[in-house]
Order: structure tokens, then sequence, then C-alpha cells
């Protein structure tokens, strides 16, 4: 061996110092088991309010199928049956209302006499006395329910009354009576298509 060489284990199979060297920064490895625990955790925490969710939209899809249900067209018997309880009233043997028929379980198209001149006050009233006789009728022939009448003459639509079952308005005499709104064509107050205020409102 020459003089003045290092041995060769000691120039290169030196290891390299670890005592501040990388490998003391290298992150300790976190078990699988460890890391999806807290995923975990938060998919139990939100699993109550998912199934909360599918329920409410689960409700609100069959209430809006029950009420779909409830409001179809009842049929020609029923049609026919409601036009016999009209025709028995003095405003349809007068000619104010001459005909009537279902758009809807809870809607009726009215066709009112050609010859109510809706722009007097006389007119006006005739065809709002004569919505509200008509819904009489038509509360009691669909009960348990809000309803609705659309008023014509000709192809014109000059009324629209509303009926609210789950609400009331106080008589002269202080008794509760049906929540009944008639608005026609040429009212003062804005006529047809304006919004509802309380001092249109018709008290029987």
């Amino acid at each position: 061996m020459a003089e003045g060489k290092p041995p060769k284990d000691t120039q290169q199979g030196k290891e390299e110092p670890s005592g501040l060297g990388y490998r003391r920064l290298a992150m300790n490895p976190v078990a699988p088991s460890l890391a999806q625990e807290p995923t975990r955790r938060q998919e139990r925490r939100g699993r109550p309010w998912l199934i909360f969710l599918v329920v409410v939209i689960g409700a609100a899809g069959l209430a809006w199928v029950a009420g779909r249900l409830a409001n179809l067209h009842p049929g020609a018997e029923a049609e026919a049956r409601l036009r016999t309880r009209l025709q028995g009233l003095e405003v349809w043997q007068m000619g104010t209302l001459v005909d009537a028929r279902y758009l809807a379980g809870n809607k009726v198209r009215l066709q009112l006499g050609s010859h109510l001149v809706l722009e007097t006050d006389e007119g006006r009233n005739a065809a709002r006395q004569a919505a509200l006789e008509a819904m009489d009728q038509f509360m009691q022939e669909r009960p348990d329910r809000d309803l609705y009448i659309e008023g014509y003459q000709g192809e014109e639509q000059v009324l629209r009354a509303e009926y609210r079952r789950r609400s009331a308005l106080l008589g002269p005499d202080g008794q509760p009576v049906p929540d009944v709104v008639v608005r026609v064509k040429g009212d003062p107050e804005g006529g047809l298509g304006a919004v509802v205020r309380e001092g249109t409102r018709e008290v029987r």
C-alpha cells in the first residue's frame, strides 16, 4: 500500500452526519387509519342533515302532488251538478250569469250576460253580487279548499273572485263570515289585477 493514501473505507464508505441533516426534517408518516378517521367523523356529522333535507324535499314533493291531484278537473258530472245549483239562483234566471264550467278542481269560469254594463256602478255591483252567490254554491260543492272564480264577458276576463278557507272576516253583527274578495273591471280601487287590500274585501 502506498504511503500517504487514506484507507478506502474511510474515503468513500463514510456515513453522512445525521445530527441536523435532511433526514431529521422529514415528517413522520401517518398511518392510513388515522388519516381517514377525521373524514369519517365529518361524514357521520353531515349524514343527519342530508337525511333531513331528503325528508323535507320528499314531503314537499308529496304535498305538491297531492295538491295537483286534489285540484284536477272534477269531471262532467260535477260540472253539471254545479250548473244546476247556479241555475236555481235569481242571478241566473235574470241573465246575469249565463254559463259556468270548471277550469280545475278549485277554479270555475263564469260567463256573464252581455247586457251588463261594467262601466257603471250598477253593472259592476250586479256582476259582483252574481260572483258572491256563485261562490256560495261553489263552496258547498268543493269544501275545505281555497276557491277561485274567473268571470268573462265574451272572451274578455272582467271579474275575479277568491275565497280563502283559512281566513274569515267579521260581519256587521260581529260574527265571522267567509273571506271572499271580488274584483271587477273598472273598480275605483284599481280594478281587476290590482293588489288586494283590506278595503276591497267583501263582507256579507
